[in-house]
Protein backbone atom coordinates (compact mmCIF):
# COMPACT_ATOMS: atom_id res chain seq x y z
CA UNK A 1 0.00 0.00 0.00
CA UNK A 2 1.19 3.60 -1.20
CA UNK A 3 1.79 5.88 1.87
CA UNK A 4 -0.99 7.98 0.09
CA UNK A 5 -3.79 4.91 0.17
CA UNK A 6 -2.39 4.84 3.88
CA UNK A 7 -3.66 8.57 4.33
CA UNK A 8 -6.28 8.08 2.36
CA UNK A 9 -7.49 5.19 4.84
CA UNK A 10 -7.02 7.05 8.01
CA UNK A 11 -8.69 10.55 7.01
CA UNK A 12 -11.27 10.03 4.16
CA UNK A 13 -12.81 6.78 4.81
CA UNK A 14 -15.73 6.97 7.17
CA UNK A 15 -15.61 5.74 10.39
CA UNK A 16 -18.66 3.90 11.41
CA UNK A 17 -18.97 1.78 14.82
CA UNK A 18 -21.70 1.04 17.18
CA UNK A 19 -21.51 0.94 21.25
CA UNK A 20 -24.21 -0.52 23.10
CA UNK A 21 -23.94 -2.16 26.54
CA UNK A 22 -26.79 -4.92 27.63
CA UNK A 23 -26.61 -5.80 31.11
CA UNK A 24 -29.59 -7.71 32.97
CA UNK A 25 -29.91 -10.14 35.65
CA UNK A 26 -26.46 -8.97 36.96
CA UNK A 27 -24.77 -12.45 39.00
CA UNK A 28 -21.75 -14.00 40.03
CA UNK A 29 -21.66 -15.90 37.61
CA UNK A 30 -22.96 -14.16 34.00
CA UNK A 31 -20.29 -11.40 32.88
CA UNK A 32 -22.27 -11.02 29.94
CA UNK A 33 -22.21 -7.38 29.77
CA UNK A 34 -18.73 -7.28 29.88
CA UNK A 35 -18.95 -8.48 26.15
CA UNK A 36 -16.06 -6.92 24.57
CA UNK A 37 -17.84 -5.07 21.36
CA UNK A 38 -17.49 -6.75 17.60
CA UNK A 39 -14.61 -6.16 15.43
CA UNK A 40 -15.28 -3.09 12.88
CA UNK A 41 -14.25 -0.94 9.80
CA UNK A 42 -11.66 0.80 12.40
CA UNK A 43 -9.45 -2.38 12.29
CA UNK A 44 -9.37 -4.74 15.20
CA UNK A 45 -12.20 -5.40 18.37
CA UNK A 46 -13.35 -2.81 20.89
CA UNK A 47 -12.22 -4.61 23.39
CA UNK A 48 -12.37 -2.68 26.45
CA UNK A 49 -13.42 -0.42 28.92
CA UNK A 50 -12.38 1.90 31.87
CA UNK A 51 -15.71 0.78 33.55
CA UNK A 52 -14.25 -3.09 33.52
CA UNK A 53 -11.53 -1.80 36.12
CA UNK A 54 -12.14 -1.94 39.45
CA UNK A 55 -9.92 -0.84 42.27
CA UNK A 56 -9.15 -1.54 46.36
CA UNK A 57 -7.23 0.98 48.19
CA UNK A 58 -6.78 -0.18 51.81
CA UNK A 59 -6.60 3.00 54.13
CA UNK A 60 -4.58 1.02 57.02
CA UNK A 61 -1.81 -0.47 54.92
CA UNK A 62 -1.63 2.36 52.28
CA UNK A 63 1.08 1.54 48.79
CA UNK A 64 4.29 3.07 49.42
CA UNK A 65 3.61 4.52 46.03
CA UNK A 66 2.29 7.45 45.25
CA UNK A 67 0.74 9.07 42.36
CA UNK A 68 2.26 12.64 41.51
CA UNK A 69 -0.37 14.52 43.99
CA UNK A 70 0.86 12.38 46.55
CA UNK A 71 -2.22 9.35 47.15
CA UNK A 72 -1.18 6.38 47.26
CA UNK A 73 -1.76 4.24 44.47
CA UNK A 74 -4.13 1.00 45.35
CA UNK A 75 -3.89 -2.35 46.70
CA UNK A 76 -5.42 -4.28 44.50
CA UNK A 77 -7.23 -4.10 40.66
CA UNK A 78 -9.12 -6.63 38.81
CA UNK A 79 -10.11 -6.11 35.24
CA UNK A 80 -12.73 -7.62 33.35
CA UNK A 81 -11.47 -8.64 29.70
CA UNK A 82 -11.71 -11.83 26.98
CA UNK A 83 -9.44 -14.89 27.09
CA UNK A 84 -7.99 -16.16 23.77
CA UNK A 85 -11.37 -17.88 22.77
CA UNK A 86 -13.56 -14.58 23.72
CA UNK A 87 -14.56 -15.33 26.56
CA UNK A 88 -15.19 -12.65 29.08
CA UNK A 89 -13.89 -13.46 33.21
CA UNK A 90 -12.43 -11.07 35.84
CA UNK A 91 -8.80 -11.31 36.32
CA UNK A 92 -6.84 -9.91 39.34
CA UNK A 93 -4.08 -7.56 37.60
CA UNK A 94 -2.74 -5.79 40.69
CA UNK A 95 -1.83 -7.40 44.29
CA UNK A 96 -0.25 -6.31 47.21
CA UNK A 97 0.72 -2.60 45.66
CA UNK A 98 2.38 -4.45 42.66
CA UNK A 99 1.07 -4.44 39.20
CA UNK A 100 1.24 -8.50 38.06
CA UNK A 101 0.65 -10.74 35.13
CA UNK A 102 -3.01 -10.89 35.19
CA UNK A 103 -4.34 -14.16 37.21
CA UNK A 104 -7.53 -15.37 35.82
CA UNK A 105 -10.56 -15.95 38.38
CA UNK A 106 -13.42 -17.58 38.79
CA UNK A 107 -16.94 -16.82 38.12
CA UNK A 108 -17.59 -18.07 41.79
CA UNK A 109 -15.07 -15.64 43.26
CA UNK A 110 -15.89 -12.32 42.35
CA UNK A 111 -19.79 -10.95 42.97
CA UNK A 112 -20.43 -7.51 40.91
CA UNK A 113 -23.19 -5.63 42.13
CA UNK A 114 -26.30 -5.45 40.57
CA UNK A 115 -25.45 -1.25 39.65
CA UNK A 116 -21.87 -2.57 38.24
CA UNK A 117 -20.62 -0.24 40.81
CA UNK A 118 -18.79 -2.34 42.75
CA UNK A 119 -17.53 -6.05 43.18
CA UNK A 120 -16.25 -7.99 46.51
CA UNK A 121 -13.52 -10.50 45.99
CA UNK A 122 -12.11 -12.67 49.27
CA UNK A 123 -13.94 -9.50 51.58
CA UNK A 124 -12.61 -6.44 49.95
CA UNK A 125 -15.24 -4.37 47.93
CA UNK A 126 -13.75 -2.99 45.03
CA UNK A 127 -14.72 0.20 43.62
CA UNK A 128 -15.50 0.93 39.79
CA UNK A 129 -13.18 4.24 39.90
CA UNK A 130 -12.24 6.49 36.89
CA UNK A 131 -8.24 6.46 36.50
CA UNK A 132 -6.30 9.35 37.59
CA UNK A 133 -5.86 12.14 35.23
CA UNK A 134 -3.16 12.09 32.36
CA UNK A 135 -0.68 13.88 34.46
CA UNK A 136 -1.16 11.97 37.41
CA UNK A 137 1.20 9.18 37.41
CA UNK A 138 4.15 10.20 34.82
CA UNK A 139 4.84 13.10 32.73
CA UNK A 140 7.24 13.87 30.42
CA UNK A 141 10.32 16.13 32.15
CA UNK A 142 11.46 18.93 30.45
CA UNK A 143 13.59 18.38 27.72
CA UNK A 144 17.62 18.90 27.70
CA UNK A 145 18.21 23.29 28.32
CA UNK A 146 15.17 24.01 29.73
CA UNK A 147 13.74 24.05 33.35
CA UNK A 148 10.84 23.07 35.11
CA UNK A 149 7.70 25.81 35.54
CA UNK A 150 6.74 25.50 38.96
CA UNK A 151 2.81 24.74 39.34
CA UNK A 152 2.31 24.87 35.74
CA UNK A 153 -0.72 22.95 33.96
CA UNK A 154 -0.67 20.98 30.96
CA UNK A 155 -3.30 20.29 28.27
CA UNK A 156 -3.13 17.34 26.68
CA UNK A 157 -4.37 16.87 23.27
CA UNK A 158 -4.98 13.32 23.11
CA UNK A 159 -9.31 12.13 23.66
CA UNK A 160 -9.00 9.39 26.00
CA UNK A 161 -5.85 9.00 26.70
CA UNK A 162 -6.40 6.46 29.47
CA UNK A 163 -8.62 4.01 26.58
CA UNK A 164 -7.08 3.27 23.72
CA UNK A 165 -10.36 1.64 22.50
CA UNK A 166 -12.21 4.46 22.51
CA UNK A 167 -12.70 4.73 18.73
CA UNK A 168 -13.15 8.34 16.66
CA UNK A 169 -16.30 9.33 14.76
CA UNK A 170 -17.50 11.60 12.23
CA UNK A 171 -18.80 14.06 15.74
CA UNK A 172 -16.27 13.15 18.35
CA UNK A 173 -12.22 12.51 19.10
CA UNK A 174 -10.53 9.34 19.38
CA UNK A 175 -8.52 6.48 18.40
CA UNK A 176 -8.28 5.08 14.81
CA UNK A 177 -6.99 1.33 14.79
CA UNK A 178 -5.11 0.62 11.54
CA UNK A 179 -6.97 -3.00 9.94
CA UNK A 180 -3.65 -5.60 11.04
CA UNK A 181 -4.13 -3.93 14.71
CA UNK A 182 -6.15 -5.46 17.49
CA UNK A 183 -6.01 -3.25 20.86
CA UNK A 184 -8.30 -4.06 24.29
CA UNK A 185 -7.83 -3.65 27.83
CA UNK A 186 -5.16 -6.30 28.96
CA UNK A 187 -3.54 -5.36 32.14
CA UNK A 188 -2.55 -2.50 34.41
CA UNK A 189 0.52 -0.52 33.92
CA UNK A 190 1.61 1.92 37.25
CA UNK A 191 -1.95 0.90 38.09
CA UNK A 192 -3.76 2.16 35.37
CA UNK A 193 -5.76 0.35 32.63
CA UNK A 194 -2.65 -1.67 29.94
CA UNK A 195 -4.26 -2.26 26.86
CA UNK A 196 -2.44 -4.51 24.43
CA UNK A 197 -1.82 -3.43 21.06
CA UNK A 198 -0.86 -6.61 19.00
CA UNK A 199 -0.64 -7.75 14.91
CA UNK A 200 -3.68 -9.92 14.33
CA UNK A 201 -3.30 -9.92 10.39
CA UNK A 202 -1.12 -12.10 8.23
CA UNK A 203 -1.49 -9.62 5.59
CA UNK A 204 -1.04 -6.36 7.14
CA UNK A 205 2.13 -6.92 8.75
CA UNK A 206 3.38 -3.07 7.63
CA UNK A 207 5.66 -1.74 10.45
CA UNK A 208 3.30 1.94 10.44
CA UNK A 209 0.43 0.06 11.33
CA UNK A 210 -0.76 1.54 14.91
CA UNK A 211 -3.00 3.01 17.52
CA UNK A 212 -3.71 6.34 16.56
CA UNK A 213 -5.01 10.27 16.63
CA UNK A 214 -5.25 12.83 14.15
CA UNK A 215 -4.07 15.77 15.50
CA UNK A 216 -3.85 19.53 14.74
CA UNK A 217 -0.14 21.47 15.82
CA UNK A 218 0.48 24.94 16.37
CA UNK A 219 3.09 25.37 13.70
CA UNK A 220 6.64 26.30 14.86
CA UNK A 221 6.43 24.71 18.42
CA UNK A 222 8.12 22.97 20.55
CA UNK A 223 6.42 19.47 21.79
CA UNK A 224 6.58 16.70 24.23
CA UNK A 225 4.74 13.47 23.34
CA UNK A 226 4.45 10.57 26.27
CA UNK A 227 3.14 7.02 27.02
CA UNK A 228 3.66 4.16 29.64
CA UNK A 229 4.97 0.98 27.91
CA UNK A 230 6.13 -2.08 28.63
CA UNK A 231 7.04 -5.45 26.90
CA UNK A 232 4.34 -7.75 25.21
CA UNK A 233 5.68 -10.86 23.04
CA UNK A 234 8.24 -7.72 21.97
CA UNK A 235 10.34 -5.62 23.83
CA UNK A 236 10.14 -2.68 21.93
CA UNK A 237 7.07 0.22 21.07
CA UNK A 238 7.40 1.99 17.70
CA UNK A 239 6.41 6.04 18.15
CA UNK A 240 4.79 6.83 14.35
CA UNK A 241 4.23 10.40 13.26
CA UNK A 242 3.34 11.06 10.17
CA UNK A 243 1.57 14.24 8.08
CA UNK A 244 0.91 14.47 4.68
CA UNK A 245 1.01 18.34 4.11
CA UNK A 246 -1.88 17.87 0.50
CA UNK A 247 -3.45 14.50 0.31
CA UNK A 248 -4.61 15.12 -3.05
CA UNK A 249 -0.41 15.28 -4.04
CA UNK A 250 1.63 12.83 -2.41
CA UNK A 251 5.54 14.55 -2.00
CA UNK A 252 8.24 12.80 -0.83
CA UNK A 253 9.96 16.20 -0.48
CA UNK A 254 7.24 18.27 1.87
CA UNK A 255 5.37 15.26 3.87
CA UNK A 256 6.49 15.08 7.69
CA UNK A 257 7.67 11.76 8.70
CA UNK A 258 8.66 11.04 12.43
CA UNK A 259 9.61 6.82 13.75
CA UNK A 260 11.04 6.61 16.98
CA UNK A 261 11.98 3.09 18.88
CA UNK A 262 12.18 2.10 22.66
CA UNK A 263 13.94 -0.90 22.90
CA UNK A 264 12.50 -1.91 26.91
CA UNK A 265 15.47 -4.43 27.39
CA UNK A 266 18.18 -2.13 26.15
CA UNK A 267 16.70 0.98 27.96
CA UNK A 268 17.11 3.12 24.74
CA UNK A 269 15.09 5.51 22.52
CA UNK A 270 16.70 5.41 19.06
CA UNK A 271 15.12 8.03 16.53
CA UNK A 272 15.26 5.60 13.51
CA UNK A 273 13.24 8.55 10.29
CA UNK A 274 13.09 12.20 10.79
CA UNK A 275 12.13 14.01 7.69
CA UNK A 276 10.93 17.34 7.60
CA UNK A 277 10.27 17.87 11.21
CA UNK A 278 12.69 19.60 13.30
CA UNK A 279 14.75 19.11 16.81
CA UNK A 280 13.64 15.25 17.15
CA UNK A 281 14.65 13.32 20.19
CA UNK A 282 13.33 10.69 22.63
CA UNK A 283 14.11 9.50 26.39
CA UNK A 284 13.16 6.40 28.03
CA UNK A 285 12.92 6.24 31.94
CA UNK A 286 11.96 3.34 34.13
CA UNK A 287 7.92 3.96 35.61
CA UNK A 288 6.59 0.77 37.97
CA UNK A 289 6.87 -2.46 36.16
CA UNK A 290 7.22 -0.19 33.11
CA UNK A 291 8.20 2.87 31.59
CA UNK A 292 7.77 6.32 30.54
CA UNK A 293 8.85 6.89 26.39
CA UNK A 294 8.55 10.38 25.56
CA UNK A 295 9.61 12.55 22.29
CA UNK A 296 10.43 15.72 21.85
CA UNK A 297 10.03 17.59 18.32
CA UNK A 298 9.56 20.96 16.67
CA UNK A 299 6.62 21.54 14.86
CA UNK A 300 6.85 22.61 11.04
CA UNK A 301 5.63 26.40 9.99
CA UNK A 302 2.87 24.52 8.40
CA UNK A 303 -0.70 26.76 9.09
CA UNK A 304 -3.33 25.08 10.87
CA UNK A 305 -5.41 24.88 7.88
CA UNK A 306 -3.27 21.87 6.53
CA UNK A 307 -3.99 18.05 7.03
CA UNK A 308 -3.63 16.77 10.48
CA UNK A 309 -0.83 14.74 12.03
CA UNK A 310 -1.00 10.91 12.94
CA UNK A 311 0.34 10.13 15.92
CA UNK A 312 0.75 7.05 17.48
CA UNK A 313 1.84 3.72 19.07
CA UNK A 314 2.64 0.01 18.30
CA UNK A 315 4.63 -2.91 18.64
CA UNK A 316 8.33 -2.27 17.18
CA UNK A 317 9.58 -4.00 14.31
CA UNK A 318 13.05 -2.48 15.18
CA UNK A 319 13.68 -1.21 11.89
CA UNK A 320 12.72 -3.78 9.64
CA UNK A 321 9.66 -3.41 7.16
CA UNK A 322 7.07 -5.91 8.46
CA UNK A 323 6.72 -7.28 12.41
CA UNK A 324 5.29 -10.78 12.80
CA UNK A 325 1.77 -12.01 13.50
CA UNK A 326 0.71 -12.08 17.41
CA UNK A 327 3.62 -9.39 18.38
CA UNK A 328 2.36 -7.21 21.02
CA UNK A 329 3.21 -4.32 23.72
CA UNK A 330 1.33 -2.74 26.55
CA UNK A 331 0.77 0.48 26.58
CA UNK A 332 -1.70 3.58 28.28
CA UNK A 333 -1.87 7.54 28.96
CA UNK A 334 -0.58 9.11 25.87
CA UNK A 335 -0.13 12.61 26.37
CA UNK A 336 1.04 15.50 23.88
CA UNK A 337 1.92 18.61 25.61
CA UNK A 338 3.33 22.09 23.97
CA UNK A 339 6.65 21.93 25.96
CA UNK A 340 6.70 26.03 26.97
CA UNK A 341 3.14 25.06 28.92
CA UNK A 342 5.81 23.06 31.70
CA UNK A 343 9.09 24.14 30.56
CA UNK A 344 11.01 27.63 30.58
Amino acid sequence: MSRRSIWNTLFIIPLLFCLSVLFQNCSSSNFNFFNPKQANDNGGAYGGMIRQLYRYSNPAQPCNVQDLNGSPLPNEAILFRADANGNVGPYLARHSCQDITPIALSSGEVQVDSSMSSLSYQGQVFSMQNPPGSFDIAVAACPAGKTPISGATRTNSFASPMDWTALQTVNSPGWYIFPGIDVSLYSTLASLPGYQIQRNDANNLDYWRRDTQGLQLQANTDYAFSFLAQSGTVSAADFTFYRGIDPSHFNFSTDENVVVTFDFQAVTATVVTSVNIKNVSAVISPVGNGFLCTVYFTSSSVDSQSPVVSMGVGPSTKGQSFGKLGDSIIATDAQLVPVNQFCQ
